[in-house]
């Protein structure tokens, strides 16, 4: 599995639609985010630009600069993960989808009790640093996880998120979506995801630590208007294989 899997929380999503912080009134958005990731581990950094396009429940993401994108169908209860370069695709299961959002919830300090197998939810899961700054257009105050030496495999000291209150979307608007990137975990998450709901404002910026060394994902353009149906649709003439 690739480090930026494990890294990068679970498919960060931005949008704004004028002032109304409402899913289902969303026509459509697209938005575009950069990831940095410095040399780590023996491993080159890189710079990329993931798109992003919503639409009510459906989502579609690309990275890898355009060769792979990901397509959630909740209405379909579907998640494909598409190979431009062999003009390939693979199903994946809602089990397997909810294991990879799970390792996004460490980021957040989400452990599981190795004796119930429920989730371990911080409270307070993000405590306030006090510092402000201006990211793009957007005035942001900075939130982070408790410190922890451990984090994810021993190796994450801080996850921090820059969020700001300008983008018209606030807390429950992020909380919402959020459970639908991540597969909608079950009850067992609620507070987790009531948490998120009670932050002020939107994330703008996420920056993870490890060991030293700073991660980021950063919002940088958004747009919003009607999105055809065939952009959550699988490409004409793709072979199905099994990957995972």
């Amino acid at each position: 599995m690739k480090l930026k899997i494990i890294c990068i929380p679970i498919i960060m999503i931005m949008v704004v639609l004028f002032a109304i912080p409402l899913f289902s009134q969303l026509q459509g958005v697209i938005l575009e985010e950069e990831t940095v990731t410095p040399p780590i581990f023996g491993l080159s950094g890189s710079r990329s630009v993931t798109k992003t396009w919503i639409s009510g429940d459906r989502i579609r993401r690309d990275e890898e600069a355009g060769n792979q994108t990901t397509i959630i169908r909740p209405d379909l209860g579907r998640i494909w993960m598409i190979h431009h370069s062999d003009t390939t695709y693979t199903e994946m299961t809602q089990e397997l989808f909810q294991g990879l959002a799970m390792m996004g919830l460490m980021m957040f300090g989400v452990t599981t009790d190795t004796l119930t197998g429920k989730p371990i939810i911080p409270d307070p899961l993000f405590v306030h640093t006090g510092r402000t700054r201006m990211i793009g257009e957007w005035t942001c105050h900075e939130i982070c996880t408790p410190k922890s030496e451990e984090g994810l495999l021993g190796m994450i000291q801080t996850f921090s998120m820059w969020i700001s209150g300008d983008t018209g979307l606030d807390g429950a608007f992020y909380g919402n979506l959020m459970r639908k990137m991540m597969g909608d975990l079950g009850q067992d998450y609620d507070a987790f995801f009531d948490q998120l709901e009670q932050i002020e404002g939107y994330p703008v910026l996420l920056e993870t630590t490890i060991m030293g060394t700073n991660i980021s994902q950063e919002l940088n353009k958004i747009e919003y208007g009607f999105i055809p149906d065939s952009v959550f649709e699988l490409p004409a003439g793709y072979r199905k294989v099994d990957r995972y």
